[in-house]
Order: C-alpha cells, then structure tokens, then sequence
C-alpha cells in the first residue's frame, strides 16, 4: 500500500511538472511573439516617416518650378498696344494752323472789319443783327472797285450776274471767293458807312 501511495505522488508530481513547463512554455512563446511583433512595428516606423525637412528651404526642383512659373506669368501677360502716332496731314495742319476767314456784321459794323488771306481762299460774312447785310465791293454805291461792273450790270433784280464781289441784296450770310492778289474794300450797302478791307497776298 505504501508503495502504492508513492507511486501516486510521483505521478501527480510530474503532472504538474508538466504543467508548469506548459505555462512557462507558454509564456515564452507569447514573450517571444509580443517583442517581434514590436521590432517589425519600430522597423516599419522607421521605414515610413521621411526625414523632416525645414520650411523655410526648398528642394532645387521647387526652385525652378517656381521661377518657370514666373516666366509664364510674364508671357501671358498681353502687350501693351502701341502708342499712335499723329498723321502726318494731321501734324501738318497742326504746324501750319487754318485760317479762319470769317466776318460777323453786328450793330458794331463789321468784327473784324480787316482779314488778311491767300488767293484761293474764301471769306464768309455772317450778319448777327437779323436785319441781313448787303456786302458790296466800294465804291458806294456802284460797287465798281473789283471788277469794273456796276450794280446795273452785276445785280439783277437781287440776283447775282457772274462773279462780282457783291452780295445784291441783304442776306443771312454771304461767301466770297478772292483768286487775284489785292487790297479790295467793302461796305454794308444799306448802311454804307460800315466798312472793311479783304487783303489778299501771294503766299511766299
């Protein structure tokens, strides 16, 4: 019997021998798994993160990434238009003026009773007081100074006969043409003592 009892115990030792070695096993491997887990993780960590680079420097492909962008920025930009140039019949009017040849009759007489042009040129009367103005070459009252003709010739009923320098009748507004060089004097035939002088000059 006591050998018996002997025996039982050893058994039962060794089944928890067993067991214990199990546990530790166990632990072991569970041990061993945890930590290369952890190395495989700090590894991958490693791998992932890049090395942090500082804001305030960047890579030369940036640099001429930026400086290309630049560039392309300018070229788009449109031209500016060019800038107009006068013409030149534009500067030559500019430089040589145009002569105003025009003589108002008021209740004053004429304004200006004296205008100087080139032959060619036509002088236009305009009469301001609404009464019209009878513009007659001198002498009053034949008007016979630029071309020899009287009125009797050169007026026919109010209307004109060829080309005198004489309006034959009051008007609004009267306009001469002087082809010949000459000093020719002119009055208001109806009020014969308001009167002017057209100078015509060969232009040099």
């Amino acid at each position: 019997m006591k050998g018996e009892l002997i025996q039982k115990e050893r058994e039962q030792q060794t089944d928890v021998d067993l067991k214990l070695m199990a546990v530790v096993g166990l632990v072991l491997l569970v041990s061993g798994c945890t930590s290369s887990t952890q190395t495989v993780d700090e590894a991958a960590d490693e791998t992932q993160e890049p090395e942090a680079q500082s804001p305030s420097e960047e890579t030369p492909e940036q640099s001429s990434e930026d400086t290309m962008s630049g560039m392309d920025s300018e070229d788009s930009s449109p031209p500016a238009p060019p800038t107009p140039e006068p013409s030149s019949s534009t500067q030559e009017s500019s430089a040589s003026g145009e002569s105003d040849n025009t003589i108002t009759y008021t209740s004053s007489g004429f304004q200006p009773s004296s205008i100087t042009t080139q032959p060619g040129e036509t002088v236009t009367f305009v009469d301001q007081t609404g009464n019209g103005v009878w513009v007659g070459s001198n002498n009053h009252p034949m008007h016979r100074n630029y071309d020899g003709t009287s009125t009797r010739e050169h007026c026919n009923g109010g209307q004109r006969v060829g080309n005198p320098f004489d309006s034959c009748a009051a008007v609004s507004e009267f306009s001469f043409t002087f082809n010949e060089a000459g000093e020719y004097g002119y009055h208001n035939h109806r009020g014969p003592g308001d009167q002017g002088t057209v100078v015509v000059e060969e232009q040099t």
